[in-house]
């Protein structure tokens, strides 16, 4: 007992010192905080090499897009199998023809897509973005742009769809985020099914049936197109939370090592006003603003210093 009050409470055994202040105890833990704000960096330039970095930006798109529209008052969006489908050409045929608009070369856009999968709208809009590292990222790209911040804050848009794709556009390995807002004509009722066609499968090839449903037709180039939000390359759940949660886990660490410094430096001061050590107590004042300066630092601005290109539509 007499160890511990010693080390965390100032009096004469210490010289009203309290060694964890005194000691490298601290300056460890800084350097710490240090190492696990460091950390972000391997996790952001090795996940977009990887498919379940593109399932996570899909699932949160939709969380921080509802998260947005709530803070303005706005109903949220409900998905729809469609419009995901319609979003998934569409980003299928910006990768196999290598361009990035929301007029496809043939003038198709999103909303022709829609019809042709059997989704009567009433108003339709589109998201574009590739480049990105981190679906924050790509969802304050959004709203820092007028355009593309209407479409999220639109309150005529009931249902949406994502896709991302991964894929070589312009020599570059990216991911591909298409994100389409629709409202139906008439209440979807029936569970979504991609036609299939009326002639034996065996003997119709899948240009065939684009032609068909008038759909962008599927490239026979090289260029690696792949999706990658589905089920078969679902991580386990432990690694997943660890990247949804990492740089929350830290802040939080961060506030805790900040607070327990804090409440040192009072007991320190007021347990004996009468003897100060104005040396400790700047020192740890500056522990404390550097804890602030690690709070500060957001996950954007750690992005920000990863070289990437990036474009929105």
């Amino acid at each position: 007992m007499k160890s511990l009050k010693k080390i965390f409470i100032p009096c004469e055994e210490n010289n009203f010192r309290p060694q964890i202040l005194e000691g490298k105890i601290l300056f460890y833990l800084v350097i710490l905080i240090a190492i696990l704000k460091i950390s972000l960096f391997p996790f952001y330039l090795y996940l977009p090499k990887t498919s379940f970095f593109a399932e996570i930006t899909k699932s949160i798109l939709i969380e921080l897009t509802n998260k947005t529209r709530k803070a303005y008052g706005l109903s949220p969006l409900n998905e729809n199998p469609i419009l995901e489908e319609a979003a998934k050409l569409k980003a299928q045929d910006m990768l196999s023809k290598n361009y990035f608009s929301h007029k496809s070369p043939e003038g198709l856009w999103a909303w022709n897509l829609m019809e042709r999968l059997g989704y009567k709208y009433q108003v339709a809009g589109e998201n574009l973005a590739i480049g990105f590292l981190d679906s924050e990222e790509v969802h304050k790209a959004w709203l820092n742009s007028p355009s593309h911040r209407a479409n999220i804050l639109n309150p005529s848009f009931r249902e949406i769809g994502i896709s991302v794709l991964k894929g070589n556009f312009q020599g570059n390995e990216v991911y591909l985020v298409v994100e389409v807002f629709a409202s139906p004509k008439i209440v979807q009722t029936k569970e979504f099914e991609i036609k299939k066609p009326t002639t034996p499968a065996a003997t119709t090839s899948k240009e065939e049936i684009a032609q068909k449903e008038n759909l962008p037709t599927p490239t026979s180039s090289p260029i690696l197109i792949k999706e990658v939000s589905g089920a078969k390359t679902k991580p386990p759940s432990f690694l997943k939370s660890l990247v949804l949660n990492y740089h929350d886990f830290v802040q939080k660490f961060v506030y805790g090592v900040l607070i327990f410094i804090i409440f040192l430096l009072l007991i320190t001061i007021f347990v004996r006003i009468d003897v100060q050590h104005p040396d400790l107590i700047l020192k740890t004042f500056g522990l404390i603003l550097l804890l602030i300066l690690f709070l500060l630092l957001d996950k954007q601005d750690i992005l920000y210093l990863i070289p990437h290109e990036v474009l929105l539509y």
